[in-house]
């Protein structure tokens, strides 16, 4: 007997979600370079009936607008030359002025640490054959070698036969 299904509209929303590391993207090494597609963070998984769809979540710089381009020029021609010398704005533990240069630490280039905003990307979309009744992150035996989570996805017609039946 062969069952005939025809989706008329696709799932939309979200009924079941998880957090993990799935793809090779997400481990530390891989991100560390500096390039314009951002650092991957990690991965959301989300399920709604057959749908299951796999996000990567990035952080990336923060757009800079023009307007704040000509503001900082701007600002910077006025001001210069009575800028702060590196570490002259903080002060000590005891408040009597006094800073040593040796523990302040810069951040960036030119002291200024870089906005980054956190952005959200579709890596793969599967039908699934059946509906989704959970979704979980599992580490195994083999997540201790390639750092990788593996997702769970239990479903709602799904039945288990052991391979060796007791027999009483």
């Amino acid at each position: 007997m062969h069952a005939l299904r025809q989706e008329i509209l696709p799932p939309s929303g979200v009924e079941f979600a998880a957090c993990l590391k799935f793809t090779p993207s997400t481990l530390s090494h891989a991100g560390s370079s500096s390039s314009q597609a951002g650092r991957a963070l990690f991965n959301v998984v989300v399920a709604r009936s057959s749908l299951l769809r796999i996000f990567e979540v990035r952080e990336e710089p923060a757009p800079v607008s023009t307007q704040q381009d000509d503001e900082k020029e701007r600002h910077a021609r006025v001001r210069k030359g009575t800028e702060a010398v590196e570490g002259e704005v903080e002060m000590d533990g005891t408040g009597d002025g006094f800073v040593n240069v040796d523990t302040v630490k810069s951040t960036g280039q030119n002291g200024v640490s870089q906005p980054t905003v956190n952005r959200f990307y579709l890596v793969r979309e599967h039908r699934l054959h059946g509906t989704v009744t959970g979704l979980e992150a599992v580490r195994t035996v083999h997540s201790l070698e390639d750092r990788l989570d593996r997702l769970l996805v239990s479903f709602k017609d799904a039945k288990y036969t052991p391979s060796h039946p007791r027999i009483p």
